[in-house]
């Protein structure tokens, strides 16, 4: 009898005990739905955007905008959204869209304070600041040291360390073109820019084109781009935020720690190369401004030499990919471009920066159309309106700290 007692006693605990547990999850669920309506309700009806058109579906679900842009479809719902509502689109709960000329001189130009760069929690990085992601004044500072690297000057200077490379992947090309078989040439523009940029920055190719093989220093910059979508799907909400970092945090971590082991060694032993002073390279260009008022640190040199490499030649080679794709795709364009080329220059000794400049209009625009249709950078550049007001763009006054990337 006692046994039976103590056996309904235990089961009856039980049953409290899951009976609490229940109401904890549905009183949880029944907050976050709740939550969730009245957020849906300010987000639509009260926020300080709520006068600017847009989709709802987006505002009320900023998740779908994240799961476009891991599907690849973002730009193309972005431009559909534009089509229907015209130049300015709200398309998430703080952020707004424009497409006008104005827009993008108020939002990245000079002139006028600068709007605040804005990136994911997971995005952001520690350690020196870097010109991508630098504040206003470190920005000024970081410009001031690295324009002379892409000067004119700069860049006949550097034109005769260009033409190695450009050579080379002309002989390498060549050789393709004899044996008839088919080739993918993002593998060939990839390690060429790659080589050429680490040249400019480091003093030293990484020999990728020459042994017709990809350097795991390639390899390790194409997985952080693959994992960059994962960092998009933060701003979602803080429990998904948490959840995404816990899952790739290690991996993030580990390529770019692995990275920045590549970066900074070669950077340092750069510095300290007396036999490359006076080089003309992109490093050497920064290096002059040590001593004086926007000097950059040896630690600053570092870091942004590293963004050199990743911004100078993954881009870079895409962009060639896209503009081959495109000409490829295009005979009467194609057709267009090689002519002028050819008549312009007998031999290729007399192809150079300047005489391309003047002879080429219509190749450089080829270029041009090409970053306008296919643009290396596989986002939006993120800023938000500063605080303390209202910032006019395009002639509209704008809410502080919403995000305005055009």
């Amino acid at each position: 009898m006692a046994s039976l007692f103590l056996q309904n006693r235990v089961s009856g605990l039980h049953l409290a005990v899951w009976r609490g547990m229940a109401f904890v999850l549905i009183s949880i669920l029944l907050l976050q739905t709740l939550y969730f309506i009245l957020q849906a309700i300010y987000n639509l009806y009260l926020h300080p955007l709520r006068s600017f058109p847009g989709t709802k579906s987006w505002i009320v679900f900023p998740i779908l905008r994240d799961f476009a842009q891991l599907k690849g479809q973002f730009d193309h719902k972005i431009q559909e959204f534009h089509e229907k509502y015209g130049g300015v689109v709200r398309w998430a709960p703080n952020e707004i869209s424009f497409t006008s000329p104005q827009a993008w001189k108020d939002i990245y130009g000079h002139g006028h304070a600068e709007l605040l760069k804005y990136f994911p929690d997971g995005a952001r990085e520690n350690g020196p600041a870097r010109i991508i992601s630098a504040n206003a004044a470190d920005h000024f500072r970081f410009r001031r040291a690295m324009f002379p690297a892409f000067s004119d000057k700069a860049l006949g200077q550097q034109e005769p360390l260009i033409a190695v490379y450009v050579d080379l992947l002309v002989h390498k090309l060549r050789d393709v073109a004899t044996s008839d078989l088919p080739t993918n040439l993002v593998q060939w523009f990839t390690p060429t820019t790659f080589d050429l940029i680490g040249d400019l920055a480091f003093g030293e190719s990484f020999d990728g084109l020459r042994d017709t093989k990809s350097h795991d220093w390639i390899t390790n910059i194409e997985k952080m781009m693959k994992l960059f979508p994962i960092l998009t799907l933060v701003s979602v909400s803080p429990l998904l935020s948490k959840l995404l970092l816990f899952l790739a945090s290690d991996k993030i971590k580990r390529s770019r720690e692995h990275h920045f082991k590549k970066a900074e060694p070669l950077t340092m032993k750069r510095i300290n190369n007396a036999a490359q002073r006076d080089r003309g390279d992109s490093t050497d260009h920064m290096m002059r401004s040590q001593g004086q008022k926007h000097g950059l640190s040896n630690a600053e040199l570092v870091s942004n030499s590293d963004t050199l490499i990743v911004a100078g030649s993954e881009t870079t080679a895409t962009l060639l990919s896209g503009v081959t794709y495109y000409l490829l795709a295009n005979p009467t364009t194609l057709k267009k471009a090689t002519l002028e080329v050819r008549s312009a220059f007998q031999t290729e000794a007399e192809i150079s920066f300047r005489a391309a400049s003047i002879k080429l209009p219509y190749t450089l625009a080829c270029l041009n159309e090409g970053l306008r249709i296919f643009p290396p950078i596989p986002t939006v550049l993120q800023r938000q309106c500063l605080p303390g007001g209202l910032t006019p763009i395009d002639g509209k006054p704008i809410p502080e700290k919403a995000s305005v990337p055009s």
